[in-house]
């Protein structure tokens, strides 16, 4: 079977762990049998210090931190972090920083994403018009955004229908 491994990039803290040591890391659990990378920096914790915020709301926040992952493995590694834009997706593969793209609240908003950016469909793609943080508060509460499909919601694809 297929191992991804979620790693943390950088704890992004005085001290913590780093950049340099999950670029360590990675080829040693590469060598266990690590099948893909999906490349992450921060915490929610970290997230919230002052040094940190506002990283959440930057686009491509994740990106700098895969391309290095994927300089020190031969596997492949996702990218992610405010990647909704078709355009900064595509641009991210075609330069060679990530293998994939890891998408979450775009897909949410326009489950068909994968497909009209396939077929080149780039006016029709929906996008996410929420501010990071509040998605989030969102997403932890359990609510339902007001811009995820309304036949999505029904059909119980998104949020708690218990």
């Amino acid at each position: 079977f297929i191992v991804g491994f979620h790693l943390m990039t950088d704890e992004l803290v005085d001290g913590g762990w780093s950049l340099k040591d999950a670029v360590q890391l990675a080829p040693l659990l590469v060598a266990e049998g690590v099948d893909f990378f999906f490349a992450i920096p921060a915490t929610f914790e970290t997230l919230r210090l002052p040094a940190n915020l506002g990283l959440y709301g930057r686009l491509m926040y994740g990106v700098g931190d895969a391309a290095a992952l994927k300089q020190a493995v031969d596997v492949p590694v996702v990218a992610n972090g405010r990647l909704g834009d078709p355009a900064d997706a595509v641009g991210v593969l075609e330069r060679g920083d990530a293998d994939a793209i890891g998408l979450a609240r775009p897909l949410f908003v326009d489950p068909d994403w994968p497909h009209k950016v396939a077929d080149g469909e780039l006016d029709g793609v929906r996008t996410c018009p929420c501010n990071p943080p509040t998605c989030l508060r969102t997403q932890l509460s359990g609510a339902i955004c007001e811009h995820w499909p309304p036949a999505a919601v029904a059909r119980g694809y998104l949020g708690d229908n218990d």
